[in-house]
């Protein structure tokens, strides 16, 4: 029986979509939240979006007070992936998506992804400290890829260029007509989870709005945000492909304790089988919210 495969999608704010080379924020009460991408052809701005995080009514506000010079409240955000059922106003029926195209879509479907497999999304973030209405890098803290939110899938729509999706998935950005020509997909998120050993009611997707290390992927005193620390069951060598675009042994050091692992900066969304690792459905049960 096939298990599910897990793909690490590195999503929000980075240094190569237009965001000014800027980090999400992790705030002093360990509240954090990952900034969208600029989308110029996007229905929302960041300024639409509800902000989590206490004393900011929306992202807009988060983003005017940021470092960034890039991105302003009036621009257009790219709701993708789109977890947080209180960020906007919702349709009936709404479930969480994901959308996905051209070569990171291909890479995806070449790596046998399906219904029932499970997003872990992952982006570059920073602590910040606030100041007179400013929020600012708070000083020597790291640069950190830390894990945000998931989702498992429960349908794939192949949307084309051409969008034909149900009326509450209307406002993604996936689905503006032209937008998206290669290989345009949406994921949609399952009602519930659906994975051994997980609790049942868990939703099918969600966001972390607090940081805690047991979700950050970053080593302790590792050479930049890239160079990860994963659990030692992670053994590259129990399999040919450990994890897609990482084959290469030098990327990886096996520790008594742990995995060391050099992630590579090109690519959005690497991919692992737990039928190899069924170790990482327990990992990712305990990020899961206790409350």
């Amino acid at each position: 029986m096939r298990l599910v495969k897990i793909i690490f999608s590195r999503k929000g704010f980075d240094s190569s979509h237009g965001s000014g080379a800027s980090a999400s924020p992790i705030f002093a009460d360990g509240s954090m939240v990952s900034m969208p991408i600029p989308d110029s052809n996007s229905r929302q701005t960041y300024s639409d979006l509800r902000s989590p995080i206490a004393g900011y009514m929306n992202l807009g506000e988060i983003v005017d007070a940021m470092p960034t010079r890039v991105v302003r409240s009036g621009d257009g955000a790219h709701l993708d992936p789109d977890l947080d059922r209180e960020v906007i106003g919702r349709d009936v029926g709404w479930r969480a998506l994901f959308g996905q195209t051209s070569q990171a879509q291909s890479h995806l479907e070449n790596s046998g992804v399906a219904v029932g497999d499970l997003f872990i999304y992952f982006g570059w973030f920073r602590e910040v400290e606030e100041r007179v209405g400013r929020i600012q890098w708070l000083r020597g803290s790291p640069e950190l890829h830390v894990i945000f939110g998931w989702l498992q899938v429960g349908e794939i729509l192949r949307v084309g260029s051409n969008p034909s999706v149900p009326d509450w998935a209307n406002y993604h950005p996936h689905t503006v007509a032209g937008a998206y020509p290669n290989s345009n997909t949406i994921y949609v998120a399952s009602e519930r989870l659906t994975l051994p050993g997980i609790d049942p009611d868990a939703p099918g997707a969600g966001v972390f709005h607090k940081y805690h290390e047991r979700r950050r992927l970053t080593a302790p005193d590792g050479n930049g945000r890239s160079n990860w620390r994963l659990p030692v069951w992670f053994d590259p060598t129990r399999t040919d492909v450990a994890l897609t675009y990482h084959p290469k042994p030098a990327q990886w050091r096996v520790k008594e304790t742990h995995v060391e692992l050099d992630t590579v900066g090109r690519g959005q969304e690497f991919v692992f089988d737990a039928d190899v690792y069924p170790e990482a459905l327990a990992w990712f049960g305990s990020m899961l919210p206790r409350d």
